[in-house]
């Protein structure tokens, strides 16, 4: 069974890897990656582990705890107003955690 550290980062790289194929800088690796970073992905896969959201609730959920520490993302937007893409990163975010989760 992962630990919440441990499905952070591996959702961390899978995002880092997805922001590439788009053609955007990705973030840094996890393991550089700083601590305000790595709590904003622990905060999202405890979202999506305790509220079983869709991706529209998880970038709800995203956009709430981002505006007000990084009030200038262009991704703080309606879910529905985001490029597909970032959609997609978003549907693999869940996926990725709840595949995790049901791993013994």
């Amino acid at each position: 069974m992962y630990n919440l550290e441990q499905i952070s980062a591996i959702v961390y790289l899978a995002n880092y890897g997805m922001r590439i194929a788009l053609g955007s800088e990705g973030p840094n690796p996890w393991t550089d990656a700083t601590e305000a970073q790595r709590d904003a992905y622990r905060h999202g896969v405890l979202f999506a582990i305790t509220h079983q959201p869709t991706s529209g609730e998880q970038h709800d959920e995203w956009v709430r705890y981002h505006e007000v520490r990084n009030p200038d993302h262009p991704n703080l937007v309606p879910w529905q107003d985001l490029s597909p893409g970032e959609r997609d990163k978003d549907a693999v975010f869940l996926m990725l955690v709840r595949f995790l989760v049901s791993q013994p």
